[in-house]
């Protein structure tokens, strides 16, 4: 079929009837799409030089460029074929696909093939084992820097750890950053997911004031991001700080956080696992979300594999968040008493920062003394029965739904645990118009039903005045 439309494109370009050629070739794409016929349409999409004439190719590039597009966008509503038949059959090509669109500055399918690629490509690599040198020419291609031998790492000063990465301090051409090195070596798409992850943060050149921003990558495993001076899990306000100036830091930090928040939503990305150790305190006051680890794509919310599995991010989730980690009988009995279906959306963030908000201005970790009590009473349970290793599985269920029903009987009215401004004893009339206002803000992301929780966006602006 590619000799038998080149040769009848040579034939009307010999005949000097170039535009019917170009028009030729656009109408052979359009029947490939019309059949669902991605993998053929692509091709031909990618490569007009290839499969036509340089007189069709070069007119297609000067004058064609919009009814491309419009290809390109019929395309992307077949994305999830298109996709899988891209990753396992030819990374390159989906390399080619970015770069094309970026080159179009068509954002909409940059964000649709990244999105896919970020989570279709943990799953490639790791069971693959795709070459670190392929990872390494991809993420190039991608304009993401890497670099082989100007990072120095600390393996003395650790600065965290995690369930796939150890953070230790470094330096990159002599200047500090925080290197973050994975630790399964077999699973080589966690690094480049988190390197997709920030150049698609960073597209512009720069990364968002109130992100953290990547400094430069090593492969196989390590990635440099910019030094912070500390995290909120390690906020000590002095007391010799007026109580309005901590309400001011408060919701300062607020602003910035929902900005970031903002901008992510802007980008469809959840963080899915908003707490004090997540959120860096860089030495000038701007505070910085970090560790996208949990971070998920809005597309993917819903998949079936995907569920927010880590303790701290439970605990820091709304109420149908935390309803996944029970049994189906367990959700059958929350969705009849509560009206709450399990599942996730969009809204996970806008829980985490409402508790971030709570830290801030008790300092104490946030809904941990009643996941306590439920893992005392789970764990009581489970030596009382005596259980084997499948029915200990069940007994961390049942303790989800112990902490569930805790969880409500303390948010079930959609109010902070904070206390309520008409109790709240102060001397300084400002600082307690703060207080009030730093607890409205938290009523409005807390709401059992998630439409009725406030955006990043609302949240940001809300705070603007607070900015510094």
């Amino acid at each position: 079929m590619g000799k038998e439309l080149n040769d009848r494109l040579r034939g009307l370009v010999d005949a000097g009837n170039v535009t019917q050629a170009c028009d030729v070739y656009i109408n052979h794409i359009k029947d490939h799409l019309a059949k669902k016929e991605i993998q053929s349409a692509c091709k031909h999409l990618l490569n007009p030089n290839y499969y036509s004439p340089v007189e069709v190719s070069t007119k297609l590039s000067a004058d064609y460029q919009d009814a491309m597009l419009e290809l390109w966008a019929a395309a992307v509503k077949q994305t999830n074929q298109l996709i899988s038949w891209l990753i396992p059959a030819k990374l390159e090509l989906l390399t080619q696909i970015i770069i094309r669109a970026k080159a179009h500055k068509d954002d909409v399918f940059i964000r649709v093939v990244k999105n896919h690629f970020f989570q279709y490509s943990c799953d490639y690599f790791k069971n693959r084992g795709l070459q670190f040198a392929n990872i390494k020419n991809t993420l190039a291609e991608l304009d993401v820097p890497i670099i082989e031998d100007a990072l120095t790492i600390d393996h003395k000063d650790k600065k965290g750890s995690g369930n796939s990465a150890i953070a230790y301090t470094g330096t990159h051409k002599a200047l500090p950053v925080v290197i973050k090195e994975y630790t399964n070596s077999n699973e080589p798409g966690l690094f480049v997911a988190e390197a997709v992850l920030h150049t698609i943060f960073q597209a512009n050149g720069d990364a968002h004031p109130n992100i953290i921003r990547m400094i430069n990558l090593q492969a196989p495993d390590k990635v440099a991001l910019e030094a912070a001076h500390n995290d909120l899990g390690q906020l000590i306000i002095p007391e010799v700080v007026t109580a309005y100036r901590k309400h001011e830091i408060c919701l300062n930090y607020t602003h910035q956080i929902a900005s970031a928040l903002s901008f992510m939503a802007a980008n469809r990305i959840v963080h899915a696992d908003l707490k004090p150790a997540n959120v860096l305190v860089m030495p000038d006051g701007t505070v910085k979300l970090c560790d996208f680890g949990n971070a998920i794509f809005y597309e993917d919310l819903q998949d079936d594999h995907y569920h927010l599995q880590a303790r701290t991010t439970m605990y820091r989730a709304p109420p149908e968040s935390i309803a996944l980690h029970c049994s189906q009988e367990e959700q059958l009995a929350i969705k009849e008493r509560y009206g709450i279906a399990a599942g996730n959306n969009t809204t996970i963030d806008i829980y985490g920062l409402a508790f971030i908000m709570h830290f801030i201005l008790t300092l104490q970790d946030t809904n941990k003394d009643i996941l306590d009590l439920a893992n005392a009473e789970a764990k009581k349970q489970a030596n009382k029965e005596n259980t084997s290793g499948a029915a200990k599985q069940e007994s961390r269920k049942t303790n989800a739904y112990l902490y569930f029903e805790k969880f409500m009987e303390r948010y079930g009215q959609g109010k902070p645990s904070i206390t309520n401004p008409d109790d709240f004893v102060c001397p300084d009339p400002d600082a307690k118009a703060l207080y009030c206002t730093s607890y409205q803000l938290m009523r409005k992301m807390l709401p059992v039903n998630p439409e009725d929780r406030a955006s990043a966006q609302d949240i940001a602006d809300a705070t603007r005045s607070f900015k510094m």
